[in-house]
């Protein structure tokens, strides 16, 4: 008996299918293997290990993006947020001013005052602190721990936006991180020329009353001065911060007072005979950023140099 077979001869409509089946097919491919070289490479960028130099010099160094950070001060925080990584942040001071974002993130303490306890109790994988506010026997303890802790201290503006994109690099943000400090880089700049040229105003910065305190140009707060074109009447003083008597800044006859203490004492300062009160060029500036280095500072400073300003009319 003789077997029949079936023989189809393929049409021009199901080769055409076929051609386009194997193209999809290879297309896949050649898809699934780039994502696959995407996701590989995705894991090595984060596998990379991460050193930062802090404002110590002290090398801060991670096995990969930080995800569970605690911030010791208010201003580390404020950049934390600002190189959009707050989602990051596990832990953080008590403050006046809490934001929608910081408002239900777990409180460890004051800023002198952190509790070593609640610290470890979020199971950080980085601490943020600031060299004049948390105590060093504390940052000593956490890296014993072998917790890495970074050391924040900017001493000039534009160290703000150095500090800012570590933390962009620390927590793997740093394209927020690069753009937010590159606009106050920006607008810093915007500031310096704007008042480079502006008469010289010597200027009195008082920054408490009782006993009364002033600055040096050392300071954060000396160095803003200049910006604006003011002199400090005590710019040259050995100490960064130091007592005054009120003979010795009738002796330098300032051209205004600038108070940023708690309370306005400035009437006291109306029966000497000096330009200041003559003129009545006293100033009791309110704004917290002015005393705090994060990226928000700038607008304390645009209304500083402004009503500066105003005396030179």
């Amino acid at each position: 008996m003789m077997k029949s077979y079936l023989v189809i001869r393929p049409t021009q409509d199901m080769l055409y299918t076929a051609k386009r089946s194997m193209s999809c097919f290879s297309k896949n491919i050649i898809a699934c293997l780039l994502f696959g070289i995407f996701v590989i490479f995705s894991n090595l960028v984060y596998a990379t290990p991460i050193s930062i130099k802090d404002s110590e010099g002290t090398i801060v160094r991670l096995a990969k993006p930080a995800t569970r950070v605690v911030s010791l001060t208010p201003h580390t925080t404020e950049m934390m947020l600002s190189a959009g990584a707050g989602t990051k942040l596990v832990g953080i001071v008590n403050s006046a001013d809490l934001t929608n974002q910081t408002k239900n993130i777990p409180k460890i303490g004051a800023y002198n005052t952190v509790s070593l306890e609640k610290i470890l109790q979020q199971k950080p994988d980085l601490v943020l602190a600031w060299t004049h506010g948390n105590r060093h026997n504390e940052i000593k303890k956490l890296r014993q721990m072998g917790i890495p802790v970074y050391i924040s201290n900017p001493m000039e503006l534009k160290d703000i936006a150095k500090e800012v994109n570590d933390m962009g690099v620390l927590t793997g943000h740093t394209d927020m991180a690069k753009k937010n400090s590159q606009q106050f880089l920006n607008r810093l700049h915007n500031i310096q020329n704007t008042y480079k040229n502006k008469p010289t105003i010597r200027i009195f910065i008082q920054v408490s009353n009782d006993p009364i305190y002033t600055i040096n140009n050392q300071t954060f707060l000396g160095k803003m001065l200049s910006i604006c074109s003011a002199q400090n009447v005590f710019a040259t003083a050995k100490q960064p911060a130091f007592p005054v008597s009120m003979e010795q800044v009738v002796q330098t006859n300032p051209d205004m007072i600038v108070s940023i203490s708690h309370q306005n004492n400035l009437a006291q300062w109306k029966k000497w005979p000096i330009t200041a009160s003559n003129k009545n060029h006293l100033l009791f500036f309110t704004g917290k950023q002015l005393s705090r280095p994060s990226i928000g500072i700038l607008d304390d400073l645009i209304r500083l140099c402004k009503q500066i300003d105003q005396t030179r009319t």
